[in-house]
């Protein structure tokens, strides 16, 4: 049966050609039963109503669509049922009800959120294994440090330590006269000593920093 295999399946996915014969020849017959339009009249109105399907609910599937005519009939949208009548009219009314009250189905902020912050965390996990067997960090490990103090908040230097990491860094630049391009270098630079630091001392304790985030 068509209607079923098509239950799920967006209106716009549907073949022109079946999505016609499924209106007309089931989906008609369904929407009848379920509002007992039984009359010559309301077969008319029903045929000419229904292909508007193609226009207002294009991305939903039959399945939705029968829950959104269940809805109407059982009083849980906004407008009242009118007992044993249908037309165009009502049908856009329907349909722009079901959608004030449908819940907008999107990837929120929270997720996103979550999925960055599982990345962030498989990456500084990286770093640290890579440092346990070499024995060093590149310059973009800066991030590493920002995300474990700044946003975990699970390092704690104090701020004299900072600035000697700072310092230590500015005198790694060459040149008399500092640029803030400098200075943010020695910013990253001195994240990176102090996130060495870090790692060397949970290694120390045998810990491992997949267990500390």
């Amino acid at each position: 049966m068509d209607l079923v295999k098509y239950n799920n399946l967006p209106i716009k996915a549907i073949p022109e050609q079946d999505l016609n014969r499924v209106i007309l020849t089931q989906f008609t017959v369904w929407v009848a039963n379920l509002l007992s339009l039984t009359d010559e009249v309301s077969a008319k109105r029903l045929e000419t109503s229904l292909p508007a399907i193609k226009e207002h609910c294009w991305s939903m599937g039959f399945e939705e669509i029968k829950k959104m005519f269940e809805m109407y009939v059982d009083n849980k949208l906004s407008i009242k049922p009118i007992p044993n009548y249908f037309d165009r009219i009502l049908f856009g009314k329907i349909v722009s009800a079901y959608k004030e009250q449908k819940p907008i189905k999107k990837k929120t902020m929270i997720d996103q959120d979550q999925q960055k912050l599982m990345y962030d965390k498989i990456e500084a996990i990286k770093y640290y294994d890579s440092f346990i067997q070499m024995r060093k960090l590149d310059d973009n490990a800066y991030w590493v440090y920002t995300f474990l103090a700044d946003y975990l908040k699970i390092i704690e230097d104090a701020d004299k330590t900072k600035i000697f990491a700072y310092n230590r860094a500015m005198e790694q630049i060459k040149g008399d006269r500092k640029s803030k391009e400098d200075h943010e270098q020695a910013i990253n630079l001195a994240k990176v000593y102090l996130l060495r630091q870090y790692f060397e001392r949970i290694e120390a304790k045998g810990q491992h920093l997949k267990d500390l985030i």
